[in-house]
């Protein structure tokens, strides 16, 4: 099995902005790279900010789905469909 390198690095910025801290996960593969970023607001909850350079904001819950799909008619009616069949409620729900 091919050993696998792992890199860290930290940034340290002067606080500026809405948040106190902010922290990003970047992983590149030799086919791709995925990132998400999250940070704590005044509330004192965490939450996503950005994925894949998708700027929103998501509380980090339990349970949290995140989907990538083409952007055509029919999806957001699709999805909601398979977890409405079983049981499953969408309490939040952003676009991007």
């Amino acid at each position: 099995m091919k050993e696998k390198a792992v890199i860290i690095s930290t940034i340290k910025r002067d606080k500026s902005g809405i948040w106190d801290g902010y922290i990003e996960l970047i992983v590149k593969t030799a086919c791709a790279s995925y990132s998400v970023a999250g940070t704590v607001f005044s509330d004192g909850k965490p939450r996503f900010i950005k994925i894949q350079g998708i700027n929103f904001d998501a509380d980090i819950g339990n349970s949290t789905i995140y989907i990538v799909n083409e952007d055509v008619p029919g999806i957001v009616g699709f999805v909601g469909n398979v977890l409405g069949k079983d049981g499953i409620n969408i309490a939040n729900f952003h676009l991007g």
